[in-house]
């Protein structure tokens, strides 16, 4: 037993190890020289964008801020038009047993003029395992055809048919086409598109896929903008409604990584 929990221990250790490797590596890679910051400062002038290099505070990006300190690295936004945001992030959650978790990523962030509920798009072609808590199984809602095998869905209980008016198969079919590596997020007046990978990059390829998948989401805000929660009875005097309590935040549940850090525990102290 004590051997067993000794083997736990030590591969935890070796797991721990190569996360902060990984961290390093990805925190390394993100320096950008003189010269790299010389061609995005060019690009966002070329398309209409103003570049802020270097670590900012990232708390103006409000819903994600409430989950940990976030950090946004770099980013490029619209001078014109709807404001849109490109940057790359680092937030870091506090997880399983006091631990911390951080996520690195990129997003695309727009604002709209309405607060809508907390769904959730979750890309399948994103491996993922959660420390600090993922949706509870009963906020899963089915989509019809082959959307289930692009996206995992994820509303508030009782919030599935506003879900289907907000994400309508055209909708749904633009988002397979040009956001299939994205997760997208509607909650409070935001919506968010994020990746694992960074988004702020020197890669025209990889610019191309994000401003693809921003355009299918923005192609429907207006509609967005007309939808309003029934469960609040004031919501048709008022040009601009509110979501009930119960449909503001999706419900979290234990994440796979805190059920891991428990199991290694027990195994140690056993």
């Amino acid at each position: 037993g004590q051997l067993a929990g000794m083997g736990v221990v030590f591969v935890m250790f070796v797991l721990g190890g190569v996360i902060l490797a990984m961290a390093f590596v990805r925190m390394r890679a993100r320096r950008r020289s003189r010269k790299d910051m010389y061609r995005l400062v060019h690009f966002g002038a070329a398309n209409g964008l103003n570049y802020a290099p270097g670590v900012q505070d990232g708390s103006y990006l409000t819903p994600w801020a409430e989950r940990g300190k976030l950090k946004v690295v770099e980013a490029l936004a619209t001078r014109q038009g709807r404001p849109v945001e490109f940057g790359n992030f680092e937030l870091t959650e506090i997880a399983g047993l006091g631990g911390r978790s951080t996520t690195f990523g990129g997003y695309a962030a727009t604002r709209v003029q309405t607060p809508l509920p907390h769904i959730r798009l979750e890309s399948r072609r994103v491996k993922r395992l959660s420390v600090t808590g993922s949706a509870k199984r009963d906020q899963h809602l089915s989509l019809e055809g082959d959307f289930d095998n692009s996206f995992t869905l994820l509303c508030p209980a009782g919030y599935e048919r506003d879900a289907l008016y907000l994400f309508t198969p055209d909708v749904m079919a633009r988002l397979m086409d040009a956001a299939g590596d994205f997760d997208v997020e509607l909650i409070d007046d935001w919506v968010f598109l994020s990746s694992p990978r960074d988004v702020v990059t020197l890669d025209p390829k990889r610019w191309e896929s994000v401003v693809g998948a921003m355009d299918a989401v923005v192609s429907k805000i207006r509609q967005w903008e007309q939808w309003r929660d029934d469960r609040v009875p004031q919501n048709h005097l008022q040009s601009r409604g509110h979501v009930a309590q119960g449909g503001r935040r999706l419900s979290i549940g234990v994440g796979g990584g805190t059920i891991l850090t428990v199991v290694a525990a027990f195994a140690a102290l056993s």
